[in-house]
């Protein structure tokens, strides 16, 4: 029955005004017609057209503005001035999905992307935490891995933290507007003990010079950046978890929902066929599949073990504009 009166709606949508076929001349005589031609063409008819929709919707995505920052092992410039990075890779992988060619990334500071996305149509930008906040301001493909924001403090300096009262006391490091800040705020961290850098490198290079206390930041980008600079991460431990959460591609409020799901659709075949935890193995000493799913605010937590060197680079990069 639903198929009858499917196959009803579609062969009427191929009919103009008071049922006259478009491939055929009008006239007043009636015409002998063999059912079974006329079925085909207007199958035909049907399957054309919606290739010709699918083909201009999955045109659509091109018209994005990728922005991206320096947030390794997620999103980064290699030295040879090539992006890289998990994210980067999930992306150039469903871009390949959808028949779409590879598009410029913009790698700006966060908090001129972030005002961006908020501004602008057609903007994306990644690696970004999914908050409820966040989730009210913009629209999230993903998620694309398992993220986890600590507070990170020297070991020598034996730190207790068991409440948001404990953490007003300290000086802590964060990158601005990062998602590191706003759970600060939430937690009613007052802006005086708050100290602002513009990217990871510096803020691991404020908590190594003793310039604060502890920072506010992904551990697994605060191990890359300390790896990077030659600081050992053994020196540092999480002394407490602002939060567990997932990262994903953010879009502005307004992207068009079939972009969205042609991008959602992308991604989980790309995690059914296994090709997203290859990724993440890529830029990982072990599978994301393996990573806790919950952590604890143990002092005594590891620190996820990166390695910036174990990196294999990737002949088909997108390009990246200044």
């Amino acid at each position: 029955m639903l198929e009858r009166l499917l196959y009803t709606l579609l062969l009427s949508s191929c009919l103009l005004p008071g049922g006259v076929s478009a491939s055929e001349p009008f006239s007043t005589v009636p015409q002998t017609r063999n059912p079974a031609p006329a079925q085909a063409s207007v199958t035909d008819a049907l399957v054309t057209h919606h290739n010709s929709i699918a083909n201009q919707e999955l045109r659509l995505p091109a018209q994005i503005r990728w922005m991206s920052e320096q947030y390794p092992p997620y999103n980064y410039i290699d030295p040879e001035d090539q992006p890289q990075g998990i994210a980067v890779d999930m992306l150039v992988a469903l871009w390949k999905q959808l028949n779409i060619p590879a598009q410029p990334l913009e790698f700006l500071p966060w908090a001129r992307s972030y005002a961006t996305l908020l501004s602008e149509p057609h903007t994306a930008l990644f690696s970004m935490t999914y908050t409820p906040a966040r989730e009210k301001l913009f629209r999230f493909v993903g998620p694309i891995i398992h993220t986890r924001v600590v507070l990170l403090a020297p070991r020598s300096a034996q730190l207790q933290i068991t409440s948001p009262r404990d953490i007003n006391a300290l000086n802590i490091g964060v990158v601005r507007d990062d998602i590191g800040e706003s759970l600060l705020e939430e937690l009613g961290v007052t802006p005086k003990q708050i100290i602002y850098s513009n990217q990871a490198d510096n803020l691991v290079q404020l908590l190594h010079r003793g310039r604060v206390d502890a920072i506010a930041y992904s551990d697994d980008v605060a191990v890359w950046n300390m790896l990077k600079a030659n600081i050992d991460p053994q020196d540092y431990e999480n002394v407490f978890t602002l939060l567990e959460g997932q990262l994903g591609f953010a879009f502005h409020a307004q992207t068009p929902t079939p972009w969205l799901d042609q991008l959602q659709g992308a991604l989980a075949q790309l995690e059914a066929s296994g090709e997203a935890d290859q990724i993440r193995q890529r830029h990982l000493h072990h599978s994301a599949a393996t990573t806790p799913a919950t952590a604890t605010n143990d002092p005594a937590s590891n620190l996820p073990s990166l390695d910036p060197a174990s990196q294999v680079q990737d002949s088909s990069r997108p390009p990246r504009l200044e």
